[in-house]
C-alpha cells in the first residue's frame, strides 16, 4: 500500500516545497524537516508546546500533559508562557491517493496523518483523499518567559522531572483539516454521518461537521511537528539547548549559545564540528543524564 502526495496549490510560501510526489509518510516528514522540526511519528492527542516527553523519535512517551508544568493560568493570572507566529508557514492543499495494500498499512498512515481518525472497512471505496490544511501556524513558548516562571514558580517536582527528560518547546499547529473523498472515477463521494461512520472511525473527542455534503472538515487542533527544549537546574532555568533533527532514532541537541559554545563535540558523520551537538536516545529514563550523553 502507498499514499502519494501530490501538491495541488500552496499559498503564502515563503520556503519552497520538496518535490510532492512520493510515499505520504515520507514526503509528509521531508516537508515538516525542511521547516527544523521533527516529525511526530507516535499518534498523540496531547501533544503541544509545553507536553514533557521521554523515549524516542519514533516512540515519544508522555510523561506529563503540557500544563501539568506550563500552564496557561496560574492563581487566576496568564502566565503568557506560549505565543503564535503566523509568518513562516504555508496553508496548503494535498492530495493523498490510496492504492491498494493491507487495511493495516491504510489505518497506521491515517492515524498518523491525524490521531483520533483511522478507516474502516468502506475506506477501500476511496482512490484519492483530498485534504486541506487551515490556519497553519507555529506555536512556541517564549524563553524569557519561560525562565522567569521556571525560576518563581514552577514545583519542584516538575524541576526533578525536567532534570531528566525534554519537552516541546515549539510545534507546528493546524486549526482545522478539510477532507473530501474521491472515487476511482474521480467523482466526489456524497457524505453524510452514516456515509462518514462507514468510511472513517473517529474519536468522540474530535470535533467535525460535513459541509455542502461533500466535505468533512475537523476542528480539533493537530500538531504536525516539533523542536524538543531542555530546561535544567545545572542552566540556571535557561533554556539552552534544542533538538530541531534526528539520527539514527536518536534526538540531536543543539546549544543556542552563540558566545560560549566553544568546544568541539564528535558529530554523528566523524565530522567535529563547533557547535555542541549532543545524541540523546532517551530510552532508558533511568540512565540518561539528560542531555550530556555523549557519543
Amino acid at each position: 500500500m502507498s499514499f502519494v502526495f501530490c501538491k495541488r496549490w500552496a499559498a503564502l510560501v515563503l520556503i519552497p516545497f520538496l518535490a510532492s510526489c512520493g510515499d505520504s509518510s515520507e514526503y509528509l516528514e521531508k516537508l515538516i524537516q525542511s521547516y527544523g522540526y521533527i516529525t511526530y511519528r507516535t499518534p498523540l492527542q496531547e501533544s503541544g508546546t509545553g507536553t514533557l516527553v521521554g523515549g524516542s523519535p519514533s516512540s515519544l512517551s508522555l510523561i506529563a500533559h503540557p500544563e501539568t508544568c506550563f500552564p496557561y493560568e496560574l492563581n487566576g493570572e496568564k502566565t503568557s508562557l506560549r505565543r503564535r507566529d503566523y509568518s513562516t508557514l504555508p496553508s496548503t492543499q494535498e492530495r493523498v491517493s490510496i492504492d491498494g495494500g493491507t487495511k493495516a498499512d491504510i489505518l497506521k498512515k491515517l492515524a498518523l496523518l491525524s490521531p483520533g481518525v483511522s478507516g474502516n472497512v468502506s475506506l477501500k471505496e476511496v482512490h484519492s483523499v483530498d485534504m486541506q490544511f487551515n490556519e497553519v501556524h507555529v506555536e512556541y513558548m517564549d524563553a524569557i518567559q519561560l525562565s522567569q516562571f521556571y525560576r518563581e514558580q514552577m514545583s519542584s517536582i516538575c524541576k526533578d522531572y525536567l532534570d531528566k527528560v525534554g519537552f516541546i518547546i515549539q510545534a507546528i499547529r493546524i486549526e482545522q483539516m478539510k477532507l473530501q473523498f474521491i472515487r476511482e472515477n474521480h467523482q466526489i463521494i456524497d457524505l453524510n454521518l452514516k456515509k462518514v461512520e462507514e468510511i472513517l472511525d473517529i474519536s468522540s473527542d474530535i470535533d467535525w461537521k460535513i459541509e455542502q455534503n461533500s466535505t468533512l472538515v475537523i476542528d480539533t487542533p493537530k500538531y504536525l511537528g516539533y523542536q524538543l527544549g531542555t530546561l535544567k537546574r545545572d542552566d540556571d532555568g535557561l533554556a539552552l539547548y534544542r533538538a530541531t533533527k534526528t539520527y539514527n532514532d536518536r534526538f540531536i541537541f543543539e546549544s543556542m549559545d552563540l558566545f560560549t559554545s566553544n568546544f568541539k563535540t564528535r558529530k554523528a558523520s566523524g565530522e567535529e564540528s563547533e557547535k555542541a551537538e549532543f545524541l540523546v536516545p532517551f530510552k532508558d529514563l533511568s540512565s540518561v543524564s539528560f542531555p550530556y550523553d555523549f557519543l
